[in-house]
């Protein structure tokens, strides 16, 4: 069975719109917003201080591994958000080059 590129298209631009709009969210929102899904989703995550600054960045297709976006708390926190919008298709050698990424 071969993939049909107009699908495959279809499920990049889905998964861009999700990605734009969940960082427009938790750009509006703040670092605070950030820290709060975080701790929501069980991570212990030290609090920002009243001047933390958030830095997103949204990063569509491209010929290397990079997550869909960044989230930065300057010298506090990185966080790399990749989206799916099929279940299952998130792989472990993905978010390896993602984080060698961005450790390097």
């Amino acid at each position: 069975m071969s993939l049909n590129p107009f699908l495959l298209a279809g499920q990049r631009d889905g998964e861009d719109q999700v990605t734009y709009a969940f960082a427009a969210f938790v750009e509006a929102a703040g670092p605070s917003c950030l820290v709060a899904l975080l701790r929501r989703l069980g991570l212990d995550v030290a609090t920002p201080g009243e001047a933390a600054t958030l830095e997103a960045d949204v990063q569509t297709a491209g010929l290397t591994t990079r997550p869909d976006a960044r989230f930065e708390l300057p010298s506090h926190l990185l966080v790399l958000f990749e989206n799916k919008t099929v279940p299952g298709t998130l792989e472990q050698g993905q978010i390896r080059g993602h984080l060698e990424a961005a450790a390097g």
